[in-house]
């Protein structure tokens, strides 16, 4: 939930530039230690959120909930923050939004920065309520301007990722860099992500091994996924699978679900381990079971594919349905894959092409070249070279080889759309 909402820009660029493997999705939601409680009496409200936090250490979380609620109710927002995050992220309670909107937005009202910043995650992506960059950007704005580092962190991702605007790299390095010199590393992390993809700043994959280590080093799960994905792609470091599976490990055993996703591809393709389908599948399933859609998106290829798992076409299109209502735009991509061949379904081209313009539209490329395939084929649309042109161009520019390929396969003297053809 909260690596899901501040980290999908992020997740987009990195597919789509295939220059590191992509963040993650959700962690498992690490309780909010408050750094700015404006609304915080002192007494028994105090007491029960203290008691509430260490229960909640200890993953009790149906013990923990009653003593927030006694706190929030006594005016500590703290409590109510917290309350909204067992909410939120469904830990001890059925995850419910309707209940953790209100209690971030009383505790946010009352001055407790963390609600403020919770509550622009699900303005940020449309979770519970109408979707609202603008919203979400000014609760961002309030938490960093209180001296919040979280709110800095998601105000980075907005401007990196141009969440209704155009992406401001100037400005994500900014409030990047401020909540890395804040302290938090997740902040480090996205100034390793800027150095890495050279946005906004020179392409170097020496400070981005650097912030990455800092932030993994520090305590934050993205950073070790982001470091690992270095050592697996060999960039700025040797290519080292096993320093990578290490690091996946610590972030997937930490509760960071995309870091399970990244150590379940190395299982699927023996990459520093033996090759273990069964292991792959456990991974991804834990992934998407919380929340990861690229793992809900792995562990279906392995039931459309049959690999450590009985073939089983329904079970994947079930699972890429999840994933694509969801904002998995690679689980869009493998729906229409299925339509197109008719594997599980009917074959339906032009239920493929909405699949795949989706998927492209939100920035998966993988999408955009099958879209583009479909328009050089004239498969479900009509036949439209430009189009396929258009397409590939705009996949291959952000890595995909494929669509590089296709491009260049495509007749340079392809006739213009409307000319007949011999």
């Amino acid at each position: 939930m909260r690596e899901a909402r501040i980290a999908v820009w992020a997740l987009a660029v990195m597919i789509a530039t295939a220059v590191l493997p992509a963040l993650s999705q959700q962690d498992e939601g690490p309780i909010l230690h408050p750094k700015r409680t404006i609304a915080k009496p002192t007494g028994a409200p105090l007491m029960w959120f203290k008691e509430g936090l260490a229960l909640y250490d200890l993953k009790r979380y149906g013990e923990a909930r009653p003593l927030f609620q006694k706190a929030c109710d006594g005016g500590n927002m703290a409590g109510c923050s917290n309350l909204g995050h067992l909410y939120d992220y469904g830990q001890g309670v059925p995850r419910d939004p309707t209940q953790a909107i209100p209690l971030y937005q009383k505790a946010c009202d009352a001055g407790e920065m963390s609600g403020c910043s919770e509550l622009a995650g699900f303005y940020s992506i449309g979770d519970g309520v109408a979707q609202d960059y603008v919203h979400a950007r000014l609760l961002e704005q309030k938490a960093c301007d209180a001296g919040y580092m979280d709110g800095c962190v998601r105000l980075g991702y907005s401007y990196g990722s141009g969440r209704g605007l155009n992406p401001d790299y100037t400005q994500a390095l900014f409030f990047f860099r401020k909540a890395c010199d804040g302290g938090h590393m997740d902040g480090c992390a996205g100034l390793g992500f800027l150095y890495g993809v050279g946005h906004g700043i020179a392409q170097d994959y020496g400070q981005a091994f650097f912030f990455f280590r800092k932030a993994c080093d520090g305590g934050s799960k993205v950073g070790c996924t982001d470091l690992g994905n270095l050592y697996y792609s060999g960039q700025g470091v040797s290519q080292d699978y096993a320093q990578a599976h290490t690091l996946y490990q610590k972030a997937c055993d930490g509760g960071y679900t995309y870091g399970c996703t990244r150590l379940g591809s190395l299982y699927a393709s023996g990459q520093g381990v033996s090759m273990s389908y069964y292991q792959a599948r456990t991974l991804y399933q834990k992934a998407c079971d919380g929340g990861e859609l690229g793992g809900c998106n792995m562990l279906g290829v392995l039931y459309s594919d049959g690999h450590g798992v009985t073939q089983d076409y329904a079970q994947a299109l079930s699972i890429f349905e999840k994933a694509c209502d969801e904002g998995g735009m690679n689980g869009c991509t493998s729906l229409g894959f299925l339509y197109s061949n008719g594997m599980g379904v009917s074959k339906d081209q032009a239920q493929a092409r909405a699949l795949y313009m989706k998927a492209c539209d939100g920035g998966e490329m993988v999408g955009c070249t099958k879209l583009g395939s479909l328009y050089e084929s004239g498969q479900g649309v009509t036949q439209n070279y430009e189009q396929a042109r258009t397409l590939f161009e705009k996949a291959c520019k952000s890595g995909n080889n494929e669509a590089c390929e296709n491009l260049n396969k495509l007749p340079s003297n392809a006739a213009p759309v409307g000319w007949p053809t011999l």
